[in-house]
């Protein structure tokens, strides 16, 4: 299904998701549902899941075969062009990162959660890859240039009454 490969395509962007934040992000907040999706992906061996203890919270990342299927339908194209091995890597988040990304997606749910709620709003953007949102700012006092990567980017289209649409970015 196309929501499939959305979340496919969420898990190698986002390197990890739990259950909550594929909930929240590619189930409407259905969280059977995505129970019984995430199990039958993992069954297809599309996604993998992370060893974790009792009682932790399931983390989720992209397969090798997930990631193949990504790139046979042209579904990467606008990320930097990588292999399965960087690709593998990227999504071997250390112990020391795995805190802030999740903390990262927790924001990326929330949007998700209010603008499903608000008719006018919709998600346009959601990144969480620097490379494609990285950009060049000078620092006020000395003029330097510096590397700017963000967690994040989004953009959100708002519907106002005369029907006009105004996008916002953050």
């Amino acid at each position: 299904q196309e929501r499939d490969f959305e979340l496919l395509r969420g898990l190698f962007e986002s390197r990890v998701l739990t259950l909550a934040h594929i909930t929240a992000i590619h189930f409407g907040g259905h969280r059977e549902a995505t129970r019984k999706r995430v199990r039958r992906l993992r069954i297809a061996r599309l996604i993998d899941q992370r060893p974790h203890s009792p009682g932790q919270a399931a983390i989720f990342a992209i397969a090798r075969k997930g990631f193949q299927l990504l790139v046979e339908r042209g579904m990467l194209s606008r990320y930097p062009k990588i292999g399965w091995v960087k690709a593998a890597k990227r999504a071997r988040v250390s112990e020391l990162t795995l805190r802030h990304e999740l903390d990262v997606l927790d924001v990326k749910a929330a949007f998700h959660t209010a603008v499903r709620k608000e008719s006018t709003l919709k998600i346009v953007e959601f990144t969480m890859w620097p490379k494609v949102i990285e950009f060049t700012a000078r620092q006020p006092v000395t003029g330097r240039s510096v590397l700017v990567k963000p967690d994040g980017f989004i953009r959100l289209a708002k519907t106002n009454s005369g029907g006009d649409v105004d996008d916002h970015c953050f």
